[in-house]
């Protein structure tokens, strides 16, 4: 069989010969792909499989935090709806779409139903400790029951919880351990206590900055743990900015298959100033246009009558000032230096502290003869 494709220019092409080609007279080139890299860039690209494993719609629910900003004023978690999410997301080029709703799997199932390409997945909040931590666990492959059951442990503890997935095949992954609600600091003994019920970790969000995303994947690396990533999209740009991919899939089973088993690589974007900025831009026109103006009667409001007042005033001062008037530097200074600092100091102490275990576990390996420095690799 004889397969040929489409004409393609390169930085080779000469200019049309016609003195009036627009082209001629501004002197731009006719085309910009280099020979080298276009075909082959192009070919690896065809070759993997993307899914981002990590979208909310409008069926996700307030965090079960009481001191959730968003709980206390009355925005919706997400207003995308479940059939734009899908869409955005194909255009984006994802094979995969995961449906990671908090507590609710209602979009998950609706688009389930019409495309065969969705990943049902939820985003929990599990009790991680007895002193109030919280951590989000993400959850793939479920049906309704698994939902209902997960919903009841989550409440229990994480080890009941990641005990019950492993029983019931159910993938499950950490997500942003540098963003999840907690009511004390997370520490080094925390993160010991985790490791040993967690599968997974997923090492790139796309709400989180580099530090933080460095700081998941350092834990999945020295625990040896396998990874997700996906873009944690609560607005329609944020799709598809984060990926899991692979590269021998292709169908649903396969690449599930190989997200339990970890043969799986993650790649995207960080959080920034300008994304951060374009986010509480979009919020504050969805929650304050759409939300109060446009469909007040679609609200349930038995929560937050008595911060109506204080919900209008925040929506219609304080968003268009965050908006308009604070400079990026300072939005990036506050989401930044504030919260990474901390993630810092604790990703090096877990770093010297595994760095001490690995050299302690070589020495006493070798015996007397001199010993090879060589750090265990984990599955990152």
């Amino acid at each position: 069989m004889v397969k040929a494709g489409l004409p393609i220019h390169t930085t080779a092409s000469k200019y049309p010969t016609s003195v009036n080609e627009p082209f001629t007279f501004l002197g731009i080139y006719f085309a910009t792909n280099h020979i080298s890299g276009f075909i082959i860039k192009n070919q690896e690209k065809s070759k993997m499989v993307k899914a981002d494993l990590h979208i909310h719609t409008t069926a996700s629910k307030y965090p079960t935090s009481d001191k959730d900003p968003f709980k206390f004023l009355g925005i919706q978690d997400c207003y995308v709806h479940p059939e734009e999410v899908y869409k955005t997301a194909k255009k984006k080029g994802m094979d995969f779409v995961g449906i990671t709703d908090h507590h609710s799997i209602e979009a998950a199932l609706y688009l389930d139903a019409k495309y065969p390409d969705i990943i049902i997945g939820e985003e929990l909040d599990v009790k991680a400790s007895d002193d109030g931590h919280l951590i989000h666990l993400l959850v793939y492959n479920i049906n309704e029951k698994q939902h209902h059951d997960l919903s009841d442990l989550r409440n229990i503890g994480v080890k009941e919880t990641c005990e019950y997935t492993r029983k019931n095949d159910i993938i499950h992954s950490w997500a942003h351990p540098n963003l999840s609600p907690v009511k004390a600091v997370l520490s080094k003994k925390l993160i010991d206590e985790l490791m040993n019920y967690i599968d997974r970790v997923e090492i790139k969000n796309g709400f989180d900055t580099r530090t933080g995303n460095n700081f998941a994947k350092d834990i999945a690396k020295n625990y040896s743990k396998k990874i997700s990533g996906g873009s944690d999209a609560h607005i329609k740009s944020f799709i598809g900015d984060v990926f899991t991919h692979n590269n021998s899939t292709r169908n649903k089973a396969d690449f599930l298959e190989a997200l339990k088993e970890g043969e799986v690589e993650v790649s995207g974007l960080d959080m920034n100033s300008y994304k951060l900025q374009k986010m509480i831009y979009q919020f504050a026109y969805q929650s304050l246009v759409m939300d109060i103006f446009l469909n007040p009667h679609k609200r349930v409001r038995e929560n937050y009558k008595k911060y109506f007042l204080d919900q209008f005033v925040i929506l219609t001062t304080f968003f268009p000032l965050l908006v308009t008037l604070l400079p990026s530097i300072f939005i990036s200074y506050i989401h930044e230096k504030a919260s990474d600092k901390r993630t810092l100091k604790l990703s090096s102490e877990l770093a010297v502290r595994f760095l001490n275990n690995n050299y302690k576990e070589i020495v006493h390996s070798a015996g007397k003869s001199k010993p090879r420095i060589e750090f265990s690799k984990g599955v990152v």
